[in-house]
């Protein structure tokens, strides 16, 4: 390029940088004024004004109207925290189609409310909804799904509570088709519906759950959330006292046409929940489950799975803590595996055969769903629902405690034919009416394993069997989740595989090993630092004679200074520099 080229880009370069900044454009905030239901003023353009008279006050309804007839994206809504604004169902649900967020101002929260008549929100838009410091309360959808939210576009919670919210089929807070739905805090408690009671995924929808907590939700399968087609991403979550009358007390995750379900869950609590067949707290058919530094306590099935059922499925266990889990059959971990088509044989326990009936139930039911489902499912979502199988049905144990669960058979494990592993893991202190306190069925030892007794049959390098564990009672030991710790003395200190493989911390976040080996379990015992040395001369107390001439000496050195100080300060500037 030639020099005159050169200066030439210069100039332009230098015009460029001298121009103005351009401003940003400054986002639109209304203010919500009244807590009355009332549409938009027609021809208020991008005031907003409400229908109601005489002066035609700002009401949330009116100020998402006039965001989306204005189409200004990043559109504010701020609702006085002290407001309770409860919706008429002759409006139907609120429905913002922009960028928006939905806020409370000042100290508390702002409530909206459906009075069980009408649903809260319906959101379609790829544009992102953002709901901040709210309450979301008795919305319901008379034959319909969704109470609280009908989600086929993008929403984002933050600190926003959902009680009580009612779907007559499906999803009685949300029901996500295909849409993408994120929480950051905030609770979803006291929700009911056929189908997830809190919430209900599917057509490949996406729900991640930060620090939320699902309380008190109730239905007939899904208790808290059921997961059909979708993926759950929960993130240090609480699951607790969700009911349901058939699988998946706490979440039920199953497959449908569009693939299985994956299901995410880290650093989380499941407590107290109950199914009336199987999965207490969680159930996985034909579907994919991880879980991570998370404790299934005080858990319930009827029949199978207290803490845990797998069918037809995959779920990979690290760093977790199962414990104080009952059912008919594996209090603590159950897994059928077969077909997801064939009956089971004639020999197969009457409680396996009642989930297998359950699971073939709520499978239709979940399929008639997908076949009738309307309101908003984004386009191409209604595809053929014949499940597709997760290949191949295998549960693994890695740095996982089962302890302290109980059954009529296979208080801590009860396995069929699946592929199901362990390695580092401690199961024992488990207890059976009938036969297999610790494990019933085949499990694959990998090595370093304990158990109370002998039935889980683990004789792989560095297995324990016929071992008193030495754990302490379920408590707070630190970290996100409730842990078991294991007691001095434990044989599985320092008692892990040599080579020590990930995870490198235990469930609580403590960095393994402590000592010159991992221990085996979800726990790793902390080595206390030794005291320093002593070194030198023991420090000798002086006399108090001794004492008190050193102190009157420097009291000595201290006055002389003074008075030195203060015949230099007298002198004159000449004397003081000669």
């Amino acid at each position: 390029m030639s020099r005159a080229a050169l200066l030439g880009l210069g100039a332009a370069f230098c015009v460029l940088v001298s121009l103005p900044a351009r401003p940003a454009l400054a986002s639109t905030t209304y203010a919500v004024n009244s807590q009355a239901d009332s549409p938009k003023l027609l021809g208020s353009g991008a005031a907003c004004q409400s229908i109601l008279l005489p002066d035609h006050p700002c009401t949330l309804r009116a100020a998402i109207d006039t965001a989306n007839t204005v189409g200004t994206p990043g559109v504010t809504v701020q609702v006085p925290s002290n407001f309770v604004i409860l919706l008429r169902s002759i409006y139907g649900a609120l429905h913002p189609q922009v960028f928006m967020t939905i806020k409370s101002t000042g100290a508390g929260r702002a409530t909206v409310d459906g009075q069980l008549q009408v649903g809260v929100l319906s959101v379609d838009s790829a544009d992102t909804l953002t709901l901040a410091d709210l309450i979301i309360q008795n919305g319901r959808r008379p034959a319909a799904s969704g109470g609280g939210v009908l989600l086929s576009g993008t929403l984002v919670t933050n600190n926003v509570d959902f009680i009580g919210n009612q779907g007559s089929f499906t999803g009685g807070t949300i029901y996500d088709i295909g849409g993408s739905l994120t929480m950051n805090g905030g609770s979803i408690s006291r929700g009911t519906a056929q189908s997830g009671g809190a919430i209900y995924i599917a057509f490949d929808g996406t729900m991640t759950a930060n620090g939320t907590v699902f309380s008190s939700n109730s239905a007939n399968s899904g208790g808290a959330i059921e997961v059909h087609g979708g993926r759950a991403t929960l993130n240090g979550v609480t699951v607790s006292g969700n009911q349901s009358a058939s699988l998946g007390g706490g979440v039920l995750a199953l497959a449908s046409g569009t693939g299985p379900s994956q299901l995410d869950v880290s650093n989380s609590t499941f407590v107290g929940n109950s199914s009336g067949a199987g999965g207490g707290a969680i159930l996985v058919d034909q579907s994919t489950l991880t879980l991570r530094g998370s404790t299934l306590s005080g858990n319930k099935a009827t029949t199978t799975g207290g803490g845990l059922a797998v069918s037809l499925g995959n779920a990979a266990l690290t760093n977790d803590t199962i414990s104080g889990n009952s059912a008919d059959l594996g209090g603590g971990v159950y897994q059928f595996s077969g077909t997801a088509t064939t009956r089971p044989p004639t020999a197969v326990p009457d409680a396996v055969r009642s989930t297998l009936d359950k699971l073939s139930a709520v499978r239709a039911a979940a399929s008639d769903q997908a076949r009738s489902s309307s309101g908003g499912g984004p386009a191409g979502a209604h595809k053929s629902t014949a499940p597709r199988r997760s290949q191949p049905d295998a549960v693994s144990l890695e740095s996982v405690t089962i302890a302290n669960n109980s059954a009529g058979s296979g208080g801590g494990v009860w396995n069929t034919v699946g592929a199901f592993s362990a390695h580092d893991s401690i199961v024992a202190s488990n207890s059976a009416t009938s036969s297999s306190p610790d494990c019933f069925g085949t499990v694959t030892s990998g090595g370093y394993n304990l158990e109370g007794l002998s039935d889980c049959a683990f004789a792989a390098t560095g297995d324990k069997q016929n071992s008193a564990p030495g754990l302490a009672p379920l408590a707070s030991n630190g970290g996100p989740t409730q842990t078991i710790a294991l007691q001095a003395g434990s044989p599985a200190l320092d008692a892990g595989d040599p080579a020590c493989p990930p995870p490198a911390t235990d469930q609580r976040g403590m960095s393994r090993p402590q000592g010159p080996r991992c221990d085996i379990g979800a726990f790793e015992l902390a080595v206390p630092l030794p005291a320093p040395p002593v070194t030198g001369q023991p420090r000798q107390t002086p006399p108090a004679g001794v004492a008190l001439l050193a102190l009157a000496s420097l009291v000595v050195v201290a006055l002389i200074a003074v008075v030195a100080h203060a015949a230099f300060r007298q002198r004159s500037p000449g004397e003081r520099d000669a």
